[in-house]
Parts: structure tokens; C-alpha cells; sequence
């Protein structure tokens, strides 16, 4: 967390231990942070946490009436379509997509993206569009997937919603 710590102190010249929460502890400890986010700027917290407390912060975020931007760093940690584990619990990655819709915005980072096939990316776009409409459901998605000419398809689908540079492409522009 120590990163975006220091980049929002550097981007708005303000301290960031009076303005980012890290959202951690124990269930009694984070229960007592909650009324804590409303005066925070930046919130950070494990996909862990998020995945187990989407509900309440949530319920938060309405209560507090504060317009939510939420970005998930290292985005292919939410690459499964599964919605549920072995146990019947939400994925890390649909209780993220659950916490997503209470946000106003949503961004996503990560460097792999797409680290072995189509069924990647379906998490990680409908987190950034929670009502479907790049891939829609789980169901459409994975029938998308058997048509031939899925590939096509999919590449249409989100050529303008994405970017992608490569290191050598990057190395020409940076010193």
C-alpha cells in the first residue's frame, strides 16, 4: 500500500495519514474503521477483505453518500468466472464485482490481463460494466465462447475499451 501512500501525498500535497484508510485488522477492528471512510480520500484494502466485507463497505458507502471511485491494482486477480467456491461462498472476483456496484466509477490495473484465455477478461469488463453490456452474463459469455468465431467477436467487442503497451513501446517514450 506504502506506493499509493506516497503517490497521493506527491499528486495532492497532502499528508496520507489523516487521508488513506488502510482497511485491515481484525472483523472488530474494520467494524470500527467503517464510519472512518467517509472523510477518507483513498481507501486501500486486500481483495481478501474486499471479497469478505463488499456487504458492509457497501452499506457504507450509501450511508456515507459519497461518490465511490474504485480501482482494483493487479486486476487479474479477479480473472475467474466462477461466481462461487467449492463451499458455496462467492469468488473473490464476483464479491468484487458485487462491491463495484456501489462505486460511481471503476478502474482497473494489471499487466496480464488476459494470462490464458477469454474466460480472463469476463470478471475484470464486468467489474468495470456491472449490467452486462460487453459481455453480458456468465451464461452469454461462456455460450460467446463455442461460436467460431469468438475470437473475432470478443476482439471486437473491446478493442476500444482497452489499451495495451509494451515494454518497447513504452521504453521509446520514457527516458
Amino acid at each position: 500500500f506504502q506506493p499509493w501512500e506516497d503517490e497521493y501525498e506527491k499528486l495532492f500535497g497532502k499528508s496520507s495519514e489523516k487521508n488513506v484508510i488502510r482497511y485491515a485488522g481484525t472483523r472488530t477492528q474494520r467494524i470500527i474503521l467503517l464510519p472512518k471512510l467517509q472523510s477518507a480520500d483513498v481507501v486501500l484494502l486486500s481483495f481478501g477483505l474486499a471479497g469478505r466485507d463488499w456487504q458492509r463497505l457497501q452499506r457504507q458507502w450509501a450511508k456515507n453518500m459519497k461518490k465511490i471511485f474504485l480501482i482494483i491494482d493487479e486486476a487479474h486477480h479477479i480473472k475467474t468466472i466462477k461466481m462461487t467456491t467449492g463451499g458455496g461462498e462467492l469468488t473473490t472476483a464476483a464479491a468484487v464485482i458485487e462491491l463495484g456496484k456501489g462505486a460511481t466509477k471503476r478502474c482497473i490495473l494489471t499487466g496480464t490481463p488476459l494470462p490464458h484465455d477469454w474466460y480472463d477478461l469476463w470478471s475484470q469488463f464486468t467489474f468495470l460494466y456491472p449490467d452486462g453490456e460487453v459481455f453480458g452474463t456468465r451464461n452469454e459469455f461462456e455460450n460467446l465462447l463455442l461460436d467460431p468465431d469468438a475470437d473475432e467477436i470478443i476482439s471486437k467487442k473491446i478493442q476500444s475499451l482497452w489499451s495495451r503497451v509494451t515494454i518497447n513501446e513504452l521504453k521509446k517514450q520514457l527516458p
